[in-house]
């Protein structure tokens, strides 16, 4: 019983770090609409107080902090063909390192999140 219900939680947790539809929201990197999205990539908790940063997309609020992430699209963060996770790629490093020079402090933290493909690639063509 207990493999079971741990095999089902670990699929669910997988099956909600892949791209999925985000109705009225747009790709925080690129701005393209109408695409599947990524939410567990680039982290984000900032004040209720706060304008919300452009591309952040909120998940939770709890005792005046709001969390979320960035929507990140699959042309910008690619489904990587061995695990269906997003591949962190050079433009959404770069895109990170901005939003954490830009938003990042001890209240606010711009942190990487576990939902993004874990394998070592091969000259940027085919995971390991």
């Amino acid at each position: 019983m207990k493999e079971d219900f741990r095999a089902k939680l670990a699929a669910g947790l997988q099956e909600s770090f892949m791209h999925r539809e985000i109705d009225g929201e747009s790709c925080a990197i690129c701005g393209a609409a109408n695409k599947k999205l990524a939410l567990h990539i680039v982290k984000y908790a900032q004040g209720e107080n706060d304008p919300l940063p452009d591309g952040f997309i909120p998940q939770s609020s709890s005792f005046g902090t709001i969390r979320g992430g960035f929507g990140i699209c699959d042309s910008c963060a690619p489904a990587c063909p061995k695990c269906q996770l997003p591949r962190p790629t050079k433009v959404v490093r770069e895109f990170f390192d901005n939003k954490h020079s830009e938003l990042h402090s001890g209240d606010s933290p711009v942190l990487w999140g576990n939902g993004k493909c874990q394998h070592i690639w091969l000259f940027g063509i085919w995971p390991l």
